[in-house]
């Protein structure tokens, strides 16, 4: 749970489950840092690539398009979830996320 500036208790599992939902996305960690809600997000490559080619993209443009995707995914989460909810930033994460032997994401290695 975080607690947001107001004193607003914010589910870091709703809103990842909201961002789960997005076909494009295989998992997700939200978390606090500096007093706003980021997000890091492990996208699905193969969906991307089947829908928009970005394997057949240079570098620099796929790295535009992840970022505008990235920004696109934020506001439509945003759109979604409470007022006091709502992430500031959507950064993409590489690798799959490191995880528990229950495959529950160890939190704290990305916090």
């Amino acid at each position: 749970m975080i607690i947001g500036p107001n004193g607003d208790n914010i589910y870091a599992e709703e809103v990842e489950a909201k961002l789960n939902e997005a076909e494009t996305v295989l998992e997700s960690l939200v978390y606090e840092s500096g007093g706003n809600i980021m997000a890091k997000v492990f996208l699905n490559y193969e969906m991307l690539d089947n829908m928009h080619g970005i394997s057949k993209m240079g570098s620099a443009q796929s790295e535009k398009f992840i970022e505008k995707h990235l920004l696109e995914l934020r506001a439509h989460l945003n759109a979604n979830v409470a007022s006091f909810s709502k992430v500031h930033k959507i950064i993409e994460q590489k690798e799959p996320f490191e995880k528990t032997p229950t495959q529950k994401i160890k939190r704290f290695l990305y916090n």
